[in-house]
């Protein structure tokens, strides 16, 4: 899936080319060659937008090996790579508008995660759902949602993690 930047100048999606593994690209608003944000031959999947813009975060996908699944931080103001800490077999960030949590899922795809940005923390908050497809948070960081094959729609109070 494609984001727009926050300030609306840029798209980051996932493509693939024919014999090569799928990349994060940016391309701007204007059209033009996609570029890809890093180098190298690895699986790079699901890019989201930090609220300031400055981030992106994706995960670099190993399907064989959790081990090598994690998330990747990409600064956009220098160009430089880092891994997330602790993010080791998880995969499919979100970052919430707020900027205060990134939401992904286990490499197994069987356990929703809630990561605190200022606390460097990771804490489950769903598992045994089902396989989780695309995830995402409400506007005000509150509610979780996902939709997959197995739970067509699930939603999920930050306050209390409830399920509906």
């Amino acid at each position: 899936m494609a984001h727009w930047s926050p300030d609306g100048q840029q798209i980051a999606f996932s493509g693939a080319t024919p014999g090569k593994p799928w990349k994060v690209y940016l391309i701007s608003k204007e059209g033009g060659s996609p570029q890809p944000v890093t180098q190298g031959d690895v699986r790079e999947t699901d890019p989201t937008w930090s609220p300031d813009g400055n981030t992106l975060a994706f995960a670099q996908v190993d399907p064989f090996q959790a081990d090598k699944t994690f998330i990747v931080l990409f600064n956009l103001r220098d160009h430089q790579t880092s891994q997330l800490q602790r993010s080791h077999g998880i995969f499919a960030p979100r970052w919430s508008p707020d900027g205060r949590y990134m939401l992904a899922i286990s490499s197994d795809n069987g356990k929703l995660l809630l990561y605190d940005v200022t606390n460097q923390k990771w804490r489950p908050v769903g598992s045994n759902l089902g396989a989780f497809g695309y995830i995402s948070l409400s506007r005000d960081s509150a509610v979780r949602s996902s939709r997959g094959s197995t739970t067509p729609c699930l939603h999920q109070r930050r306050s209390d993690s409830e399920t509906d």
